[in-house]
């Protein structure tokens, strides 16, 4: 029998009967196989949200505690009976000094932060910084001129020529995420030249799991973050601190974490953003005074130190005062505000400042961690 391509002969079909036939199952095995992984992807994404929002294995598990620890949307501090901070409507921010309060020594001005009263744009010939940070940069014992902005622009104006203003962007309790939205969502708007960073080692302190087991749309699924969970290693920050012996300890869990790595990642995406607007970035690496030890030969924290340093790059310009402190006194308590608080006092800001005008004025790439910076 001719069977050509037109021909309708029953003859003629039923060799390509059994082909089709096979497509089509083949295609229906796929899509119940699809649908199949679908319905159980759904099914477990109900179960694991039940279990972590319900406690279903209990309070002890590790990844309901870490998926159950939230950022801190406010600090506590009252000072002559009057509230300094409130919650911020950006809740990424989480709180903010209250604007017009003045208690004592702080001033909050109507923008918002620590100082006296700024214009949206810098007078002309004047280059403006924006400093971001946490109680160490806003200086909550410190009077506004003992401050770590107001001394960098005491000392950058004392050079002659450019003219310069220092804005204090901090508060206290800040972590590297809140320090990147109020860059985003608020000091952006003054449009500064320079964005100085003063990094403390408990800004990695960053609650909300989304930022340190993943971001983008993936992370909105908790399967996908009990897998960077248990791929990351990651731990309730809780834990984390149960875990370290001393301080020296947990601030080096803390560096080598997936909350380090998202405190580095955030302040890559500060300098990118910073230089999208036209400004740079610069990254102080802040030593830590805080448990008496000294600043030496003996710190402890010279590799954290040299994990930020390796942040420098075109977009980056990373200044670390260190050994500037340690050749002024390598005694960390003569830099503290008091026994009673460890945060650095003046004198200590001073020779940070020092080093950080130095860097602006020369417009260095980076400080080495080994360089003596700043007044010997």
């Amino acid at each position: 029998m001719n069977c050509d391509r037109q021909s309708r002969a029953p003859e003629c079909l039923v060799p390509h009967l059994p082909g089709r036939v096979g497509t089509r199952r083949r295609w229906f095995a796929a899509l119940a196989l699809l649908l199949g992984v679908a319905l159980a992807l759904g099914v477990g994404e109900v179960l694991l949200r039940a279990v972590v929002n319900f406690q279903l294995l209990g309070s002890e598990d590790g990844f309901t505690r870490l998926m159950r620890q939230g950022p801190r949307e406010t600090v506590d501090t009252v000072s002559g009976g009057r509230q300094i901070f409130r919650p911020s409507e950006h809740p990424d921010i989480g709180w903010e000094p209250i604007p017009r309060v003045e208690v004592g020594h702080i001033r909050i001005n109507a923008g918002g932060f620590r100082g006296r009263e700024y214009p949206p744009s810098p007078p002309p010939g004047v280059e403006r910084i924006v400093v971001l940070g946490d109680s160490e940069t806003f200086g909550f014992n410190l009077r506004e001129e003992e401050t770590f902005p107001s001394i960098l622009e005491s000392r950058l104006n004392a050079r002659g020529g450019r003219r310069f203003e220092a804005l204090n962007f901090a508060a206290p309790g800040y972590n590297t995420a809140n320090q990147l939205a109020v860059l985003r969502k608020r000091a952006i708007r003054y449009r500064p030249g320079i964005v100085v960073l003063m990094y403390n080692f408990n800004d990695p302190e960053i609650g909300d799991p989304y930022l340190v087991l993943g971001r983008g749309l993936p992370s909105r699924s908790y399967l996908y973050l009990l897998a960077a969970y248990l791929h990351k290693r990651a731990t309730a920050l809780p834990d984390l601190r149960a875990r370290a012996r001393t301080a020296v300890e947990y601030y080096h869990l803390l560096h080598a974490s997936p909350y380090g790595e998202a405190s580095r990642r955030l302040v890559l995406e500060m300098a990118d953003f910073a230089q999208q607007h036209g400004a740079c970035c610069v990254l102080v690496i802040d030593p830590h005074i805080a448990d008496r030890e000294p600043l030496g030969d003996k710190y402890p924290y010279r590799d954290i130190h040299a994990r930020l340093a390796a942040l420098a790059s075109e977009s980056i310009t990373v200044v670390d005062p260190l050994a500037a402190l340690a050749a002024a006194n390598p005694d960390p308590t003569v830099w503290w505000i008091g026994p009673y608080d460890r945060h650095k006092n003046a004198a200590a800001h001073a020779v940070i400042a020092d080093c950080v005008a130095e860097v602006i004025l020369r417009g260095a790439e980076t400080i080495p961690v080994s360089a003596p910076t700043g007044p010997q």
